[in-house]
């Protein structure tokens, strides 16, 4: 289980985390969840779907206790 928590805006490196988990899940049974929103939510949303990672790929929203 991986979890992330931040800012979804470019220079957080989102991105890159969820190209880098696209690696990962293919040799280890894992999850990823990102806790945030921003910028580029609706963005990120959509690699993950692109990626075939909808399974393993987890938002949720803000919380200001995560």
């Amino acid at each position: 289980m991986i979890i992330s928590v931040g800012r979804l805006d470019p220079e957080k490196g989102f991105e890159d985390l969820i190209r880098a988990f696209a690696l990962v899940i293919k040799t280890v049974d894992s999850r990823l969840f990102i806790v945030g929103d921003g910028k580029q939510k609706v963005y990120l949303t959509d690699l993950v779907l692109s990626l075939g990672l909808e399974r393993y790929v987890h938002f949720y929203g803000s919380d200001p206790n995560p």
